[in-house]
């Protein structure tokens, strides 16, 4: 009898330090600590500026909203192992298609789709460089086509600016359906979207295959260019619809718009954990490191931080994030000692 209570004992206490351990390997995950940073800066911000911070908090989101669907696809991107650093430049060049149709034609149907066939053709051009030419990395290949795409929008924009948009595109920046801002819910509906296709579906699955492994996924019959082109244009598609809502802020285009702006996405993407190398990453991680950016910014600014030491505030951010993948600080969880039998 008394073997057997021990022996109960035992199985208890295991049971308790299984669930201890547990619940501290779920809290102390990167997502968690991403968590407890936008807290942080939520707590300053309101420290350090009270009621003018509660007043514009809905202002704050909407000031990041527009970059931040490029995010969902540069995940993608970077769990294939490679990169984009002409989104910028898309952006700018799709908004460029978007301003001259609409002021050569009044037609709003008809100038946001080309603005959005613009984005999905220059991302086209990424995909098929970067498949048909292995050889080159994707970083040189984008970096091609951001001055490539940006030089064709100063040479046809040159000192001009576009300034005649529809009346509506102010709502896409600064509207808000039953007090939440319109972009944010397009926002949540793009992060559930992409969500369900990354953690759900075949093409995601083959994401993370080819970031771990290009070549055993070649030889595993996996469509490797197929994947990687399908991913490019998502990525140009997705700059096009940051275009619209950058419109819905600032209506005016001229040929720096959008500049910074991969640079930023990329250290959301990194921040929120997704690895630089492929194969790792989920797509929460992400979506936090949009807000974290916003209202770092923002904590910043209302601080008198000036725009420049703001931008090596973001470098310094992604140094530190990829530190952190580098020392393997996210994949680290605390372990309990398993109690020695009584």
């Amino acid at each position: 009898m008394m073997e057997e209570e021990k022996m109960n004992d035992y199985k208890f206490n295991v049971n308790n330090t299984n669930k201890k351990t547990d619940i501290i390997g779920i809290v102390t995950q990167w997502e968690f600590i991403l968590i407890y940073v936008f807290i942080l800066f939520n707590i300053l911000l309101y420290i350090l500026n009270g009621d003018m911070f509660l007043g514009s908090y809905r202002s704050i989101i909407q000031a990041g909203m527009d970059l931040s669907f490029m995010v969902f696809p540069m995940v993608f991107i970077l769990l294939l192992g490679d990169i984009d650093v002409s989104i910028g430049s898309i952006l700018c060049i799709s908004g460029m298609v978007l301003g001259l149709v609409y002021e050569a034609t009044g037609n709003t149907l008809l100038s946001i789709g080309l603005c959005l066939v613009m984005g999905m053709v220059a991302g086209l051009i990424n995909g098929l460089l970067i498949t048909s030419f292995k050889e080159i990395s994707s970083v040189i290949v984008t970096i091609a086509a951001m001055l490539f795409y940006r030089g064709v929008a100063k040479i046809i924009l040159d000192v001009r600016s576009l300034t005649k948009f529809p009346d509506w595109f102010g709502e896409l920046g600064y509207g808000n359906y039953l007090g939440i801002p319109i972009a944010l819910l397009v926002f949540i509906a793009f992060a559930i979207v992409f969500g369900l296709i990354l953690h759900f579906t075949s093409y995601g699955r083959m994401l993370y295959t080819i970031g771990n492994n290009k070549d055993a996924s070649y030889f595993s019959g996996v469509k490797v260019n197929k994947v990687k082109l399908i991913t490019f244009v998502l990525m140009g598609l997705m700059a096009a619809v940051s275009a619209i809502f950058y419109l819905g802020r600032s209506p005016s285009v001229v040929a720096n718009i959008g500049e910074g702006y991969e640079l930023r996405v990329i250290a959301i993407c990194v921040l929120g954990g997704v690895s630089t190398s492929g194969g790792k990453g989920k797509i929460i991680g992400p979506i936090i490191g949009v807000f974290i950016m916003v209202f770092l910014d923002k904590l910043l600014g209302y601080n008198g931080v000036q725009p420049a030491a703001r931008i090596m505030a973001v470098g310094v951010l992604l140094v530190l994030a990829l530190l952190a993948e580098k020392l393997g600080l996210r994949e680290k969880k605390f372990k309990l000692k398993k109690l020695k039998k009584a």
